[in-house]
């Protein structure tokens, strides 16, 4: 969003990997969650969703940067759906990869979305605040309901995580760092 601020503290909002059923034939590049893609942003609805939480961050005015602990998905070719765990080696590196992107950006705080993430920022050893959420997607709405108390539809989610975010990042965020 373009309101003219320049300094914007940024949040960080960091997913496991990105999915996908490409062989390694036809590999597609893209952003996380779609959001490059119009119709991601505006008509899908597990996609929107995303979008919309983003939304949220910057109308608090944040700048938002999305990135996933692993750059790559790696499936079984037979199984394109189920994922291989990458080798130690690789792994490592992609955390010091993301290590580097949030050193680059120098968020207030960072954003997990799913158990996978949120394991990854507890071995980073990073003094950001972290804000813990499952995943927006419906593979979670066993999460949400428990998180929330109620029904994980489309519009729960978003008005417990509109109301989450403004809280904990009033209360986790300097006054120094805050828009």
């Amino acid at each position: 969003m373009d309101d003219g601020r320049q300094n914007k503290p940024t949040v960080v909002v960091l997913g496991q990997d990105s999915k996908g059923n490409q062989s390694h034939q036809n590999i597609s590049i893209g952003t996380p969650y779609g959001l490059h893609h119009k119709g991601s942003r505006e008509q899908l609805k597990r996609t929107k969703l995303y979008f919309e939480m983003v939304q949220a961050l910057m109308s608090l005015g944040y700048r938002v940067y999305l990135t996933d602990v692993y750059k790559v998905w790696v499936c079984n070719p037979a199984r394109l759906y189920r994922g291989i765990r990458l080798p130690k080696a690789d792994r490592d590196e992609f955390l010091a990869i993301l290590k580097s992107e949030l050193s680059v950006m120098e968020p207030v705080a960072v954003v997990s979305w799913g158990n996978p993430s949120a394991a990854i920022v507890g071995k980073l050893d990073v003094a950001y605040p972290h804000l813990r959420f499952p995943h927006p997607s419906g593979a979670a709405n066993g999460a949400w309901k428990k998180l929330m108390g109620k029904s994980p539809n489309y519009a729960n989610k978003l008005a417990y995580w509109k109301s989450s975010v403004n809280q904990a990042l009033a209360h986790n965020v300097s006054n120094k760092a805050k828009p």
